[in-house]
């Protein structure tokens, strides 16, 4: 994987449990949502997808790998973490999580899939 992404994983069981994929915003990727904070801001590390099992959840493992994303983001210049939650279709227990992370919406994008998208942010190490 080229420098500034980061494929995070967690097994539990000895089955893959969750997943994070984020990227930097110096690398190339043309992400609709990543597009869309590029296009207004340097300086975050954006989490593209994420997942964790049904099985594995209440875990704590979003979190972890939010903290490890936060802890590790690309070059460490970031200044915040951003990510799209679908609107529609809807995707409360994703906006619950966001929320209770620290995650706030910063804007709304209509994809060309017609998904309408949450784009939130969180700054993180006393970024304003």
């Amino acid at each position: 994987m080229a420098p500034g992404n980061r494929l995070l994983g967690c097994r539990r069981r000895e089955r893959g449990a969750a997943y994070l994929i984020g990227f930097a915003d110096s690398v190339q990727y043309d992400g609709e949502e990543f597009g869309w904070f590029r296009a207004r801001e340097t300086g975050f590390f954006h989490i593209d997808q994420v997942a964790v099992a049904v099985w594995a959840r209440r875990a704590g493992l979003g979190r972890a790998l939010y903290a490890h994303a936060a802890a590790r983001r690309g070059s460490g210049r970031s200044r915040g973490l951003t990510c799209g939650v679908n609107l529609r279709p809807p995707n409360p227990e994703s906006l619950r999580f966001h929320a209770a992370v620290g995650f706030r919406e910063v804007g709304r994008l209509e994809t060309r899939e017609g998904c309408l998208v949450s784009l939130q942010e969180t700054l993180l190490d006393g970024a304003a």
